[in-house]
């Protein structure tokens, strides 16, 4: 599965070598995010990393002259991301299509699959419970296309923490991560599972 094709605005990406440069970026970005234990978006924003990708620079100067690049933080890791956009050119391009595996639109939930859409709702409401709880954004617990797959895909099982967690953790949730939304989800998917 590549979680990179899930970048915002990839929809703008037409060139398959501009693609293996948002591939490259993004798993870049993940590497020192994970090394870090921060959010991805943290180290570097999706929309530098298609700015970066349809733009190509070859040079740190022409990479630091776009506009999220030009920050002080940005220009100490401008090689870094020159780096990956190096690399992205000397690796095969991937396809410029990935099949779509994902869950339909949410607002075509109701009709298609009602308990599905329960289950969204309620896992909805106990995450914004637990942002406001702990002062974390909803989607630096869990990301929202992680959090449609879950209630999509979810099948009533006996340990539903664990199978939450281990959901989580294959979409490549953190540890932090996983610690504070298992329980919030759990409870959330667990008490859809009586009602329906």
């Amino acid at each position: 599965r590549d979680r990179w094709r899930r970048t915002s605005g990839i929809h703008k990406v037409r060139n398959p070598r501009a693609l293996a440069a948002v591939r490259e970026l993004w798993q870049t970005r993940d590497h020192i995010a994970r090394r870090r234990d921060i959010a991805p978006g943290r180290i570097l924003p999706d929309s530098a990393i298609i700015n970066a990708a349809t733009v190509d620079p070859d040079t740190v100067e022409k990479l630091t002259a776009l506009p999220i690049f030009s920050g002080n933080r940005q220009r100490r890791s401008a090689q870094v991301w020159l780096d990956a956009l190096a690399r992205a050119r000397t690796v095969e391009p991937p396809d410029a299509q990935e099949p779509s595996n994902g869950p339909p639109p949410a607002s075509r939930w109701a009709r298609r699959k009602p308990e599905a859409a329960v289950r969204l709702e309620v896992a909805r409401a106990a995450l914004t419970e637990l942002s406001q709880r702990v002062s974390v954004p909803t989607e630096n617990l869990v990301s929202p296309d992680v959090v449609r797959r879950l209630c999509w895909d979810w099948h009533p099982v006996e340990d539903t923490a664990a199978a939450v967690d281990e959901f989580l953790r294959d979409a490549g949730a953190r540890p932090w991560q996983r610690e504070l939304a298992v329980p919030a989800l759990s409870e959330a998917l667990a008490n859809t599972g009586e009602q329906t």
